[in-house]
């Protein structure tokens, strides 16, 4: 009899945990945001900027593709809240227009200066 009881506990401890991860599955979200990313120093700053925002789970820029990959958690921020926070880095997001045009220009200056 206690071997069935073991089994039964066993099962139910693997369903719960199972079911755990579905509902953490469920609530993660990856996009592609078209961006204005440019060379190696943007992607470093936008995944190190955005990867602190609440609900950011995974950032990977792609300099070359003018992209940036976010994996988010649907239940603590939208997808348009994510694309204003890349604007607010200084970064254009998809139709969300960098907010900072001097963060983009003080780039530049850096980017002119240190001949990358």
């Amino acid at each position: 009899m206690n071997a069935y009881r073991f089994k039964g506990v066993l099962v139910l401890i693997m369903a719960l945990f199972l079911l755990q991860g579905k509902a953490q599955n469920a609530r993660r979200t990856e996009v592609v945001i078209k961006t204005s990313v440019e060379c190696d120093k943007c992607k470093k700053n936008i995944e190190s900027k955005l990867s602190k925002v609440k609900g950011v789970r995974k950032v990977t820029a792609d300099y070359t593709k003018h992209e940036v990959k976010v994996m988010y958690n649907a239940k603590r921020i939208t997808l348009e809240e994510v694309k204003n926070a890349i604007a607010n880095i200084g970064y254009d997001a998809d139709d969300i227009k960098a907010n900072n045009k001097l963060k983009a220009l003080e780039h530049e200056k850096k980017k002119e200066g240190d001949g990358n």
